[in-house]
């Protein structure tokens, strides 16, 4: 149909006119069909005969009396029952990504000191949301945290809240030989997110490109930059 359309409407200002009557029939066959069984009634005598015989009007009224009649009579008894309703939750782009900040478990000044890494997470979807982290892939030079655990990383958030997640972390004795010196990963991140009581609809995945330079002595530097983000619908075909 559209590329009978689109010839109509190169036709000019007629075509388009044609264009649009016969898109607004096609689209509203039910008019359609109504109307031309009408016309064909009133220009048939056999119709026309039928449809006036007394017999074929009182079938039909009493028909339609009867089935007015019980839907009325059904409106009036379901309306004192109470009704629960069920909104349909909106996941498209609700899961976001708030950043990655450094999770020290102390001074960081000892070789069995931890820095971890959290992934803070807020949702701005219309209901609550379940996620699953199912790929934290942090590398730091030659260095990289042992790969997730499938499902290992679930969280559930209310409309609005936010969550901070750890994925693992490094040992200060991980860098020991390059301490001072400026180091460059990356954080590649997937999350699937959905309804808490449903299969998840939504994956967001995010590459992150970060800086880290651990000091003899003195502050932790640490820098993040987000290099690709993108919410997709996952295929539950």
């Amino acid at each position: 149909m559209q590329p009978i359309l689109r010839w109509l409407r190169g036709l000019g200002p007629i075509g388009g006119t044609a264009a649009d009557a016969l898109a607004f029939l096609t689209n509203n066959w039910v008019l359609t069909m109504s109307t031309i069984i009408a016309l064909w009634a009133a220009f048939t005598e056999w119709a026309v005969a039928f449809v006036q015989n007394p017999k074929v009007q009182t079938a039909a009224l009493v028909f339609l009396f009867v089935l007015w009649t019980s839907v009325g009579i059904t409106v009036l008894i379901d309306r004192r029952r109470p009704r629960v309703t069920k909104p349909d939750h909106d996941y498209r782009y609700g899961l976001t990504f708030e950043g990655l900040m450094p999770l020290l478990t102390d001074a960081f000044d000892k070789d069995d000191s931890e820095i971890g890494f959290g992934i803070q997470l807020r949702n701005f979807s219309s209901g609550p949301i379940k996620y699953t982290v199912e790929d934290f892939d942090v590398r730091i030079g030659d260095r990289a945290l042992p790969k997730l655990k499938k499902g290992a990383l679930v969280g559930f958030m209310a409309r609005g809240a936010g969550r901070t997640s750890n994925g693992g972390a490094f040992k200060r004795s991980d860098f020991a030989q390059l301490a001072g010196q400026r180091l460059e990963g990356t954080v590649n991140l997937s999350i699937t997110n959905g309804h808490p009581e449903l299969a998840p609809v939504r994956k967001l995945s995010i590459s992150i490109g970060l800086t880290l330079e651990i000091q003899a002595v003195g502050p932790l530097l640490f820098g993040v930059s987000i290099i690709e983000e993108s919410d997709q619908a996952l295929n539950l075909v």
